[in-house]
């Protein structure tokens, strides 16, 4: 299922570029500096950074898995992430707050991503497929968005967490 995505993806990605899409990315005087390149170009030097999309969009997604799963965990996996341990934290100052444990209701971003319209039929080879395809820079610019509001959540979990802590000890 996943090579028949990725393969769903590359083909969406491909139709979408046409040739008003290439970059330039010729530099005079080009030196390496580790991962990115500077050079000159138009009597300006800049630092440029070239990235495989495809790689790119995949770092992306994990990242934004891999935080949300460090924030409101994995049952599968004994992981009850951040919003566990507060939820865990309040419950046990419960006496000190008169029983009340107030935590904020889940946020979970990518719920709305299984959701996304599917198309059902025969490929070229005649397998029975589901398909969904996308724009790439819409999915990638989601994900982004995703992992920017996903490090704000982690924040405002870590910073909860450490105010709960410290209203245990005194």
């Amino acid at each position: 299922m996943n090579k028949l995505w990725l393969a769903g993806m590359v083909i969406a990605g491909l139709v979408g570029c046409s040739s008003k899409d290439k970059l330039d990315t010729e530099l005079e005087d080009a030196q390496l500096m580790g991962r990115e390149t500077v050079g000159k170009r138009d009597d300006n030097y800049v630092v440029q950074e070239k990235k495989n999309l495809i790689h790119h969009l995949q770092e992306v997604q994990t990242d934004v898995y891999t935080m949300e799963e460090n924030i409101y965990g994995n049952r599968d996996l004994g992981n009850k992430g951040k919003y566990g341990v507060l939820r865990d934290c309040k419950a046990e100052a419960a006496p000190q707050t008169g029983g009340k444990v107030d935590i904020v209701p889940k946020n979970i971003l990518t719920e709305e991503e299984n959701k996304l319209s599917r198309q059902t039929g025969v490929d070229e080879s005649g397998t029975l497929i589901t398909l969904r395809e996308e724009d790439l820079s819409q999915r990638l610019k989601r994900f982004e968005g995703y992992k920017t509001a996903y490090e704000k959540q982690e924040e405002w979990f870590d910073s909860e967490i450490q105010a709960c802590r410290q209203s245990q000890r005194e």
